[in-house]
């Protein structure tokens, strides 16, 4: 779940939208602003319509949609691996891209993470999972307006293949629909069928050799997913950025991992990634930051070096 930052002063927001408004389709005028160095305070309420570039590094980067949400407008104004969207677990994972050579995005929304991905290491084989129609068709806008041979799949990742139920929130818009009923506890939600595969079988399917680094974000349902990647999990040892959300899924995830050699960190968006011996004990970062966790393969461990606090 991308947690959206309350915007508190709703006349401030208001008057910053009602001049703006007019301006929405003009992207000179944000790139403009842009240079300006507006504070978040400002910035947040400012969304236009368009497609901008991302630079993930000085010699890589994708282009994106404006579709008029977060994600986005935090990527246009602030830039990738900055501002207040993860910024350290994008940079951890632009990192531990550059060396891989098969690369899954499990939960992709717009395709962030599978554009970084691509952009940073453009000969790996990229895959796009994302079981939301509305959500999976500005996935493909994106991929369209990228020359990346980004493979995107309509499913959701569970632990069974056949058919199951989406809780979907009723938004344009969300980053919170899951197959798990309790994300959505106490919220307006639609219930679609929609297509669900372990990816065990989705990847052979593709005949995807092998997993070297996948990221795993799907409310809750993040332990299903790699029950339905066992088979890969045993075998590949494949670096895993997971979005961990409470103690119970953090205790199932453990469980699942249990043996394998990972080295565990939890990352703190603000600061760095900080070692986690095990997972089942609640550990929150010290400052702001996101509830995601590497779980990081031996390889992998010099790469990620550079980006470790405690």
């Amino acid at each position: 779940m991308i947690t959206v930052p309350k915007r508190r002063n709703e006349s401030v927001k208001s008057a910053i939208r009602m001049v703006t408004f007019p301006l929405r389709n003009h992207l000179w005028m944000f790139r403009y602003m842009r240079a300006l160095h507006l504070s978040p305070a400002i910035y947040q309420h400012l969304y236009f319509f368009g497609s901008f570039d991302v630079n993930v590094t000085e010699s890589a980067k994708f282009r994106i949609q404006h579709f008029g949400h977060y994600v986005e407008n935090e990527l246009f104004w602030a830039g990738y691996g900055a501002g207040r969207f993860e910024p350290m677990s994008m940079t951890v994972w632009a990192t531990l891209c550059q060396e891989a050579n098969f690369i899954a995005d499990v939960g992709a929304n717009t395709g962030v993470y599978a554009l970084a991905a691509a952009s940073v290491n453009p000969s790996a084989r990229v895959v796009a999972v994302e079981p939301v129609r509305r959500i999976y068709d500005k996935l493909v806008k994106n991929l369209a307006l990228n020359r990346f041979s980004i493979e995107s799949f309509m499913v959701a990742a569970s632990e069974s293949d056949g058919e199951a139920t989406l809780f979907d929130l009723e938004s344009e818009h969300n980053y919170s629909s899951s197959l798990d009923q309790k994300m959505v506890a106490g919220l307006t939600y639609t219930k679609t069928t929609v297509r669900a595969a372990r990816l065990d079988t989705l990847f052979d399917e593709i005949r995807l050799r092998n997993i070297d680094l996948i990221k795993v974000d799907v409310e809750r349902h993040e332990p299903s997913v790699l029950r339905g990647m066992s088979q890969r999990l045993q075998r590949d040892r494949p670096t895993v950025l997971i979005e961990i959300l409470d103690s119970d899924v953090r205790c199932a995830v453990a469980d699942i991992i249990d043996g394998l050699d990972y080295r565990l960190f939890l990352i703190d968006e603000l600061k760095g990634l900080r070692s986690c011996a095990n997972l089942r004990i609640h550990s929150e970062p010290s400052s702001r930051g996101s509830r995601n966790y590497l779980i990081c393969a031996p390889i992998n461990l010099q790469k990620i070096m550079q980006y470790v606090y405690d």
